[in-house]
């Protein structure tokens, strides 16, 4: 069915799709598109490890309906709201968990379609969490368990997998990727994507909208942050809410004063996943320059970098906490 509306695409853009295969070594797929050249300068080069995910569609998707039960585990609570958000309409009995303790006091309670275990939490992170769930007595041993992960590099899928995950989901999430996994564990009952004409109804909404959200645009991209709360203002601006309340810095500052880079990394790693969640684009970015330095063990970069993210982030919650 892939393979059918991939040639539809091509087809419409006067392209064409081929396929070589060789049994016992795989397919190699390739697609050929016209393409008008605007202007011949070189891009330059460019670091396909790193991946920005966006919401591109203009309109509100409604998603595919199921029935089930899933079980969302991350811990913090911004990337939780926006999980059940897209989830809100789809039928299924939604529980969550902000650690993964919690998660394995939850698994011995129900049997769950699909569990959602995020990657970067303290004291007991989303591998360790998982060889819990297999290795101890509960009713979800063999329980599909996706990773979620703002770690979205080459490879990534492929090392998860190989840890025993049955999928793999990169942070932000796109709720179309999100109901095409669920869809691969559970059977969906329909589906629906609609995007409405706009009315003079919607030009009074946009009205308002821009409204309330003025005194945010100076600080924050607000069009992406509405992306990723499907055009909803309300939870947008409750997202927003929840970011300020969820502050981090003095985690983080305690962190670095003990040098405990493993929390410091976690907590580097929620600012950054839930920047971009509100449109905090510089905040996103300087994040994950910091989260990337500690990966690679690049401590000097922290500590000199340290002072300028903290006074950033510090101002964007001032900043947004006086009109949230």
């Amino acid at each position: 069915m892939g393979l059918a509306i991939c040639k539809r695409l091509c087809d419409s853009m006067g392209g064409k799709i081929s396929v070589e295969s060789e049994y016992g070594s795989g397919s190699e797929f390739t697609v050929m598109l016209p393409q008008r050249v605007i202007d011949w300068t070189e891009a330059g080069e460019i670091d396909f490890n790193e991946r920005e995910a966006y919401i591109e569609d203009d309109h509100v998707y409604e998603g595919m309906h199921f029935k089930g039960q899933i079980l969302v585990v991350d811990d913090v609570g911004t990337n939780l709201k926006i999980t059940c958000m897209y989830l809100k309409d789809s039928g299924l009995e939604i529980d969550t968990a902000q650690s993964g303790r919690e998660c394995l006091e939850r698994i011995k309670e129900r049997t769950y379609d699909v569990i959602f275990l995020d990657h970067m939490m303290p004291e007991m992170d989303g591998v360790e969490t998982l060889k819990r769930i297999r290795e101890t007595e509960n009713p979800n041993k063999v329980t599909p368990v996706i990773m979620m992960t703002a770690n979205a590099v080459r490879g990534a899928m492929e090392e998860y997998m190989a840890m025993g995950f049955d999928g793999y989901l990169s942070k932000p999430l796109d709720p179309r990727a999100l109901d095409e996994m669920i869809a691969r564990f559970i059977r969906p009952i329909s589906e629906a994507s609609v995007g409405a004409e706009s009315t003079g109804d919607d030009a009074v909404a946009d009205a308002d909208k821009n409204d309330r959200l003025a005194p945010f645009k100076d600080v924050l991209d607000t069009e992406t942050g509405l992306k990723y709360c499907l055009h909803d203002e309300d939870f947008y601006l409750e997202i927003i809410k929840t970011y300020v309340f969820e502050n981090r810095l003095e985690r983080l500052r305690e962190a670095f004063v003990s040098e405990d880079w493993k929390s410091y990394r976690i907590n580097i790693h929620a600012i950054k996943s839930t920047s971009i969640n509100i449109g905090a684009m510089k905040m996103w970015e300087e994040a994950r320059k910091m989260e990337t330095a500690v990966a690679d063990g690049d401590i000097q970069f922290v500590k000199e970098n340290h002072p300028c993210i903290v006074k950033q982030y510090k101002k964007l919650i001032q900043n947004i906490d006086i009109w949230s």
